[in-house]
C-alpha cells in the first residue's frame, strides 16, 4: 500500500510543465522494451528499443535509446516493457519523438513488479509521456529518483 502511495505522490509531483498551461492532444502510444539492468546505489542505465504508434494511423516509427535513473536503484531487472500515452501540445500530421525526456520515477519488483514515471521533453519540450502500463517487469529491484529517457529515430 505504501508503494502505491509513493507512486501516486510522485506522479502528481512530476507535473508536465510544457502541457500544463495549454490544451493537449493524444499523439499515440510509445512501447519500449528495456534491456537487462543491474542497479547501483546511485543509479542505473538501460538500453531501450521503442515503437511509436501514431493516433494519425501512419506506419509505426522505431526508436532506440537509453533510460538513465539517478537516485536509489537497488537490484536487478531481467526484462520489462513500458507503455506510455504520448501527449502533444498541438495536433500534427506526424510526430517526431526524438529527444530527451525527464521525470520522477518510483518502481519496485519482487518477481513481478511495476512503477510509474511521467516524462516531459522531446522537440522543444512539447511532448509528455504518461504511463499506461508496465508489462512483464521481472526481477528483484527498488528504485526511486529522477529518470531521463533519450530517444533516437532508427
Amino acid at each position: 500500500m505504501r508503494l502505491t502511495s509513493i507512486i501516486v505522490s510522485l506522479s502528481v509531483i512530476s507535473a508536465q510543465p510544457a502541457l500544463a498551461a495549454s490544451e493537449h492532444f493524444v499523439a499515440g502510444r510509445l512501447e519500449c522494451d528495456l534491456s537487462r539492468s543491474e542497479g547501483a546505489i546511485l543509479g542505473s542505465k538501460q538500453d531501450v528499443a521503442c515503437v511509436f504508434h501514431s493516433s494519425q494511423a501512419s506506419a509505426p516509427v522505431r526508436y532506440t535509446g537509453s533510460i538513465d535513473n539517478f537516485g536509489v536503484d537497488i537490484g536487478e531487472v531481467e526484462k520489462a516493457k513500458l507503455i506510455w500515452e504520448v501527449d502533444a501540445v498541438s495536433r500534427q500530421t506526424s510526430y517526431d519523438l526524438e529527444g530527451t525526456y525527464r521525470g520522477i520515477e518510483a518502481a519496485a519488483a519482487l518477481g513481478v513488479g511495476g512503477g510509474a514515471v511521467i516524462l516531459t521533453g522531446g522537440t522543444h519540450g512539447t511532448f509528455s509521456l504518461q504511463p499506461v502500463a508496465v508489462d512483464g517487469q521481472e526481477g528483484l529491484d527498488f528504485s526511486i529518483g529522477v529518470t531521463q529517457l533519450r530517444l533516437k529515430a532508427l
